[in-house]
């Protein structure tokens, strides 16, 4: 939202100008709080401000006084209570101390890394609407391509606050990262006897924005699928276009760990299961899952006896049913545990 980010520039400008300014307690301000960072920016208030603010403002900055008082204490024109030597360096003097602090602390400069939306009213009476064009300009001029700006029209700082608020909720809703939007599935191939290195791992994404970066624990290529592997246990971090991620692990078997499972027989393993389940199936057919009220909550056509993976990591702790029907319309139920 619209914020003083070019202090130094577009900001400054409240000092240079013998106009009236809606708050201006800004000066006073900001003067006392870089005095009580810096605290070489006046040996007396008086080097400062002329009487009587050289005595009266320092005390209404002890954090009891709104700034609303303090503002009504303060005249219209905020350069007024400068005493004039000060105010005359400051606009003629390029390396003014408190100018070259109010450099220190612009805050336009840099490279967002995330999607980024800048919203402002140009009838701001406190924070001139330029300094969010400034900012927007410097964005674009190092290289960021997902900023965007929206102007609301000739509100003041308040009018501009709802307009602000509502658009950023909106945006928020839009963009926040909801890893229940992102799914996987994978199907599994088992290793051959123990140091082939045959087995391999296809994911399946769904949901978030494409594309999508993989970053496999045995540093694989970003690609969905990953071979040669032996038997062992492989973690993946997905990432769509927006970092929204999902992140789980699988369990690649060897050929001998499964040989005593019969032709007709499904295995589920581990079982009782947390984070995910590999599902070992016969042939090739359909899998549901229902939880213990009946409701269907996983279903997923395999196209080979391969292992499917299934992510649980968003499945309540309980008692589930995992059913499998082969092309032919035989039917196997197996019960499956989940606990946290």
């Amino acid at each position: 939202m619209s914020g003083p980010y070019a202090l130094s520039g577009v900001q400054a400008e409240v000092i240079i100008q013998n106009e009236a300014y809606a708050t201006p307690g800004y000066l006073p301000y900001v003067v006392f709080g870089y005095q009580s960072v810096y605290g070489n920016f006046y040996e007396e208030v008086s080097d400062i401000f002329i009487p009587p603010y050289d005595t009266s403002l320092l005390p209404l900055f002890d954090g009891t006084v709104s700034m609303g008082d303090i503002n009504a204490a303060v005249p219209a024109i905020p350069n007024s209570i400068l005493v004039p030597s000060q105010l005359e360096d400051f606009i003629t003097n390029p390396n003014n101390l408190l100018r070259t602090t109010l450099a220190l602390n612009d805050v336009y400069d840099w490279t967002p890394q995330a999607p980024l939306r800048i919203m402002y009213c140009n009838g701001d009476d406190q924070v001139a609407y330029l300094n969010s064009v400034k900012a927007y300009d410097k964005f674009v001029e190092n290289g960021v391509e997902d900023v965007e700006y929206y102007d609301f029209g000739p509100f003041n700082h308040n009018g501009c606050v709802q307009f602000c608020l509502l658009a950023a909720y909106s945006l928020f809703e839009e963009m926040k990262d909801l890893r229940e939007d992102l799914a996987l599935s994978a199907s599994i191939v088992s290793a051959g006897p123990p140091d082939f290195d045959d087995g391999s791992i296809s994911l399946e994404m769904t949901g978030g924005d494409m594309p999508y970066t993989y970053a496999w624990s045995n540093n694989s290529d970003s690609s969905p699928m990953i071979n040669n592997l032996q038997a062992g246990t492989f973690s993946v971090t997905v990432y769509d276009i927006k970092n929204c991620y999902i992140d789980t692990s699988f369990d690649v078997g060897n050929t001998l760990s499964i040989a005593s499972i019969s032709a007709d027989e499904l295995s589920i393993y581990p079982n009782p299961a947390d984070g995910h389940v590999n599902i070992h199936l016969p042939s090739a057919g359909d899998i549901a899952i229902y939880n213990s009220e009946g409701k269907l909550i996983f279903k997923a056509h395999a196209t080979n006896s391969k292992t499917q993976f299934v992510n649980t990591s968003l499945f309540s702790s309980g008692i589930y049913q995992v059913f499998f029907i082969d092309p032919k319309g035989k039917s196997l139920s197996k019960q499956l545990i989940i606990s946290k």
